[in-house]
């Protein structure tokens, strides 16, 4: 007699998939060849799980599938002979993202493009002109609208995956809530736009609705500091703003209260890395993706809303844990 098949249930699948969410694994950040990246500073995850990471030095992005492995690379450089005569910065990308079509986005500030290529970079899209100043900052959404920050003109532009310009928020012109250099976005757990806007030493964040309207502005910090510290938010899906503190290798965990109906906004601070670069919550798996330059790895790791206000990371040259309490 034949023994049966076991057929997992739902239940044992569904906490397979939420015991894999809480494992910590981190992956090397090396090209085709096994060579280490220069100074990957960006990191979007696409909604199957490939990683895309910008490194600019280099011009290149680095596609790797969910568990780390190297899948494409391509750079942005246009195929020359020679680069003597090339103005080699417009070419240089800075933000990245992923489409559901799973083709990849770009922003190049110095140039004034927004890219969308596939895997090859080989360029289907390419967004330039008028009213795009200076692309810097980039978060798509859901229905594959591509939402734009111009660090020049101080405002947010949204375009279609077809590159169609459908929406203009803040500028120069607004009598309030007046954006001075927005450098990075984040759409949070309600589809708002979270800006990361630097004026005169001071990062502030500004909430958007998508209508334009601000619902609330948020200055982080009272000393100046240069525009490098905060280059990178992420918004988790309970609306605990994180924003990458490239100094003291942290993340600052901003609560959600007063979204909430709270008047007051409470702050955390979580060690994550030696030398912190891009960040990104993966809401699907309640994960935080990180590059840490001094290791020159991405790290992964379980982010639970407790963790966003009690939790803290154990540092190290050990793959950082996350402490989790009830």
């Amino acid at each position: 007699m034949e023994e049966a098949w076991e057929v997992d249930s739902e239940e044992d699948t569904e906490n397979a998939m939420v015991q894999a969410s809480m494992e910590t694994y981190s992956f090397p950040l090396t090209g085709p060849a096994g060579e280490k990246l220069i100074s990957p500073c960006c990191i979007a995850v696409s909604r199957t799980g490939e990683f895309l990471i910008c490194d600019p030095i280099s011009y290149f992005l680095v596609i790797y599938n969910k568990n780390g492995d190297f899948l494409s690379h391509f750079s942005t450089l246009p195929v020359k002979s020679f680069y003597v005569f090339l103005n080699m910065d417009v070419y240089q990308p800075h933000d990245v993202g992923w489409l559901s079509t799973k083709k990849v986005v770009f922003t190049q500030p110095a140039g004034c493009k927004i890219c969308i290529s596939d895997w090859k970079g080989n360029v289907t899209t390419c967004i330039q002109g008028r009213p795009l100043y200076e692309p810097y900052g980039l978060a798509v959404d859901d229905t594959d609208k591509i939402f734009v920050t111009d660090r020049k003109k101080g405002r947010i532009l949204c375009y279609s995956a077809e590159g169609k310009l459908l929406q203009s928020i803040g500028s120069f012109s607004s009598s309030t809530n007046v954006l001075s250099s927005p450098l990075s976005i984040a759409i949070d757990h309600i589809s708002n736009l979270v800006i990361g806007d630097f004026n005169k030493g001071r990062m502030i964040m500004h909430i958007y609705k998508r209508n334009g309207d601000v619902l609330e502005s948020i200055t982080i910090n009272d000393a100046p500091v240069s525009e490098e510290r905060y280059p990178h938010i992420t918004v988790t899906q309970t609306g605990y703003i994180l924003l990458a503190d490239t100094v003291s290798g942290s993340v600052l965990v901003l609560s959600a209260d007063k979204l909430n109906g709270e008047e007051s906004r409470r702050k955390s601070e979580i060690k994550l890395a030696e030398k912190l670069s891009g960040i990104t919550y993966i809401p699907d798996k309640r994960q935080l993706a990180y590059i840490d330059q001094s290791h020159m790895s991405v790290y992964v790791q379980p982010w639970q809303p407790a963790s966003e206000m009690n939790g803290y990371i154990t540092p190290g040259n050990e793959t950082p844990n996350l402490n989790l309490k009830d």
